[in-house]
């Protein structure tokens, strides 16, 4: 896990400028998603989520996500559906933001 640790370090470090700001909402952000993405987590964890961008009809975003080349955007609408009501809630509890803005720094991070 030591790679990995030392990536997510980077990209939390590289988040606390933030998008839209100084204030480390980005990487509060960041840290409720990478626990949404544990194999324990509700909603199947990474696998839920790849699982969610296919039926979705995203498969080919996340495929760029991950792949050599240019990453495809997401939109915060497509975000929200794709997340659903319940994990846009907890993501909303643990950052203390709000939905519309949640979406919107996500989807300008994921990519």
């Amino acid at each position: 896990m030591g790679l990995l640790d030392s990536v997510l370090g980077q990209v939390l470090g590289g988040a606390q400028g933030g998008v839209t700001g100084g204030d480390g909402n980005n990487a509060a952000l960041l840290q409720a998603v990478l626990g949404m993405l544990g194999n324990d987590a509700p909603g199947g964890g990474l696998d839920g989520l790849i699982a969610g961008f296919q039926r979705g009809g995203l498969g080919d975003v996340m495929s760029s996500w991950i792949s050599s080349g240019q990453n495809q955007p997401i939109s915060p609408d497509q975000l929200g559906q794709l997340l659903g009501p319940d994990a846009l809630s907890a993501l909303t509890r643990q950052t203390g933001g709000q939905s519309g803005d949640l979406l919107g720094q996500l989807a300008q991070l994921l990519p």
